[in-house]
């Protein structure tokens, strides 16, 4: 094979082998999210009536704790500021509202480590103070798939109803108030109790849980078996600016507009160390 044609062999076998990889792989805004339904009910819906059920472009998830100082701007004013629905988990044994299933939410399925932290439809992460105040300007920018997964879903006579793909995971987060332990200050949508159901087809009864009867509601959430890969969402107010990101295709343009820029130097070297030389070439 004559260094011209091998050129060309190797040129081709770069450019495919790089626009293959780059072109397969999802940037963070096209990755499923792993929640992909979430349905409120409040309580009064759930006892004395049947109903649809109300769903939330984003399902915030909010872990604090009592204990926590950098919580308060948080939780006095990033939450209450918030247009949409935050369910409070306290996974800290230290506090009064512990809840073991939030705690096994927080280390084992997040992997997380930091208070206060935010997680946004089980895929975007805002982690400390200075991010979790970020919280209504930084999910603006970030896309997410809308999260409608259940194909039905209500309740009729103090019980639950869905039906959802095969695959996934049926959690039911009842949720209660409870007064800060040393502040003025009521937790809302805080986790009680989690109830796991394998089936995606079917129906539990909700008679038995007290906290309904004192007003509060219930999050039932539809996620998948797969791991979890948090990414941040944080920007830096300061640099609000939203720039979009290069797409795979223009990314797989400019990395074979690279290699064909590189490619020529890069056999001419090798040629001159294999002590190639073109004007001793036979014609």
């Amino acid at each position: 094979m004559g260094w011209a044609n091998y050129d060309k062999v190797v040129i081709f076998l770069i450019c495919f082998i790089l626009s293959t990889s780059i072109a397969s792989g999802l940037t963070p805004e096209e990755e499923e999210n792993y929640i992909i339904g979430a349905v409120y009910f409040d309580a009064e819906c759930v006892l004395n009536s049947s109903c649809i059920g109300q769903e939330f472009e984003y399902l915030v998830e909010y872990y604090g704790a009592d204990w926590c100082d950098p919580c308060e701007s948080v939780e006095e004013v990033t939450i209450p500021g918030f247009d949409g629905l935050i369910v409070q988990h306290h996974p800290s044994p230290a506090d009064m509202t512990f809840s073991s299933d939030s705690k096994i939410r927080f280390e084992q399925l997040y992997g997380l480590a930091g208070l206060p932290s935010f997680v946004v439809n089980g895929k975007g992460l805002l982690s400390g103070e200075t991010q979790a105040n970020t919280l209504d300007e930084s999910i603006s920018n970030t896309p997410y798939n809308p999260l409608n997964g259940f194909e039905f879903i209500s309740t009729a006579n103090g019980s639950l109803f869905w039906s959802a793909p095969d695959g996934f995971e049926v959690k039911i987060w009842f949720l209660e108030t409870a007064e800060h332990e040393f502040r003025n200050y009521t937790h809302q949508n805080l986790v009680s109790v989690e109830e796991r159901v394998n089936s995606t087809i079917g129906y539990h009864n909700l008679a038995n849980y007290s906290n309904l009867s004192h007003g509060n509601g219930m999050v039932v959430v539809l996620e998948t078996t797969e791991p979890v890969h948090l990414i941040s969402i944080y920007e830096i107010p300061e640099q609000r600016d939203y720039i979009e990101p290069l797409s795979p295709r223009m990314v797989t343009f400019v990395t074979i507009g690279l290699i064909l820029i590189l490619i020529p130097p890069i056999v001419t070297q090798i040629r001159y160390l294999q002590g190639y030389s073109p004007k001793f070439e036979e014609e």
